[in-house]
């Protein structure tokens, strides 16, 4: 498949994510970002630009991994909610592993899925059918 704009700014924003962690880790915070519960906060800022910007329909998806990244993501939302109250740096590290997975999960399903393929046919069978479910309009 062929990576959009979209999965580029999704990874952008993931790498972001993971330069402020590392930085952190290193001992180089960002000015603001010294507190665990800033960084948790911008932290969580990005991975749900990610998610907006990666995203797709979950209807769309097939369902082990739409569970998967389901379950993920809610995981990452409830670690990022115990760094804000705690303000604990692990909290800022499990974040970012999450986001990593997330992403590295969505980078390789883009990867390997195939490209969609639309024909004459199955685009008339689709109007069709829509035409028969809402019925006739005017």
């Amino acid at each position: 498949m062929k990576f959009t704009w979209r999965d580029a700014l999704a990874t952008g924003l993931v790498g972001v994510a993971v330069a402020a962690e590392a930085a952190h880790l290193a001992g180089a915070d960002a000015p603001g970002l010294s507190s665990g519960r800033a960084l948790t906060g911008v932290l969580l800022g990005l991975g749900l630009g990610a998610c907006i910007a990666g995203g797709t329909e979950m209807a769309t998806l097939p369902i082990p991994y739409a569970r998967f990244m389901s379950v993920m993501g809610a995981g990452a939302v409830v670690v990022g909610l115990a760094g804000l109250i705690s303000g604990a740096f692990s909290m800022t590290a499990a974040l970012t592993v999450a986001m990593a997975v997330m992403w590295a999960a969505a980078t390789i399903r883009h990867a390997v899925r195939p490209v969609p393929r639309v024909t004459d046919e199955a685009l008339h069978r689709l109007i069709e059918s829509e035409r028969h479910t809402v019925g006739p309009r005017g």
